[in-house]
């Protein structure tokens, strides 16, 4: 969880909010919450670590979130961030190279054998131990995302990481690298440590390169590069997460997910719908979030975040936080007094079918 200051905001679109804000912050501090809560139900046993820049974490709607983590066994771990392009480099997603400071304190402290980093949009709903045993056969995990050549995630192209590779590692490709996800980061320790050493280098050379030389903006650019660099396949990951659009005209779920043997839903469109109202039950220790066994939370789960079908109640709510969306970015364009007005357009929703946003946070 990174707090950006004002001179660090970016533009974080699912969000739509400076995310210097109280507000944009809280989106995220309830899904920590609710992700946190989640595995430990499903994950007793494991060992919890929230990476942060807060010194403090806050009381959010009458709960004191300090208290909820020391209850939970989660611990804090308070981690400045030391990795970001800048605004002169990109106007989106500024603080997402954080996974490499919290890959170098991995590095550096130890005491794990195996371990998952995945972002705070993520739900729990199976058990772990399939996904950690794949870990340990594989080295490391990674999540497929199947785009083509030349289509843009977050303004670079799976061909543009052919360049990208040539500039920063010296390396020439003779094949298009494929594009793994950056929801989640999963390895042994050694394999960490390979990226670990791997993703420095690139990074040194990524930051000395002038603005717009080389077409690396968010971590999922530069940790595919890593990865076809180590020679590691994509897809590894793909029998226990999956990212799950859930929009009013971009939606991919089907029961199948709910009946899948995936532990882990990233559901990036439910930041303030469907984890707003699972805010609320994990707040309630008598609601039965808490009280129904760990296999029966699955489909109740689903329920709350209108997997596979949104009910009358979260349309409402979800065209909502649309219409909230498309207004604020009206405003934050419109011309200060005095100054001309310059025409603007708004895009229209997705039509179905349509590929997904260029973004996942």
């Amino acid at each position: 969880m990174v707090l950006d200051r004002a001179e660090d905001a970016s533009v974080f679109p699912q969000v739509g909010l400076d995310s210097s804000t109280p507000a944009f912050q809280n989106v995220y501090w309830r899904c920590i919450v609710c992700f946190f809560a989640s595995s430990r139900r499903q994950n007793p046993d494991a060992r919890h670590v929230l990476f942060t820049t807060a010194t403090s974490v806050p009381v959010l709607d009458g709960l004191d979130l300090a208290d909820l983590f020391c209850e939970l066994r989660v611990e804090v771990v308070v981690l400045p961030i030391t990795h970001r392009l800048g605004a002169e480099r990109v106007k989106a997603w500024n603080n997402v190279f954080y996974i490499l400071d919290v890959i170098a304190f991995l590095h550096r402290t130890g005491g794990f054998d195996r371990a998952v980093v995945m972002d705070s949009d993520c739900l729990w709903v199976r058990p772990a131990d399939g996904l950690m045993a794949d870990i340990g056969r594989h080295g490391l995990l990674s999540m497929s995302i199947p785009y083509a050549y030349d289509e843009k995630l977050n303004g670079a192209s799976r061909r543009d990481m052919v360049p990208a590779a040539r500039y920063l590692a010296d390396r020439d490709f003779d094949f298009v690298p494929n594009f793994s996800g950056g929801e989640l980061f999963a390895a042994t320790r050694d394999r960490l440590a390979e990226v670990h050493h791997v993703s420095s280098g690139l990074w040194d050379r990524l930051v000395a390169a002038p603005p717009d030389e080389v077409r690396v903006f968010t971590e999922e650019h530069l940790l595919s590069l890593v990865y076809a660099i180590l020679n590691l396949p994509t897809g590894t990951g793909d029998p226990h997460i999956r990212r799950m659009w859930t929009a009013l005209r971009l939606n991919n779920v089907t029961a199948e997910d709910i009946d899948s043997g995936r532990c882990a839903w990233h559901l990036p469109m439910e930041k303030k719908t469907g984890f707003v109202d699972l805010y609320a039950l994990v707040r309630d220790r008598g609601s039965w979030f808490w009280t129904v066994p760990p296999e029966d939370l699955r489909l109740r789960l689903a329920a709350v975040m209108g997997i596979p079908r949104r009910s009358p109640r979260q349309w409402i709510k979800q065209v909502g936080s649309r219409l909230k969306f498309i207004a604020s970015r009206r405003l934050s364009r419109r011309p200060a007094a005095g100054k001309p007005r310059l025409a603007t357009r708004i895009q229209p929703p997705m039509e179905a079918g349509a590929a997904p946003p260029k973004g996942d946070r």
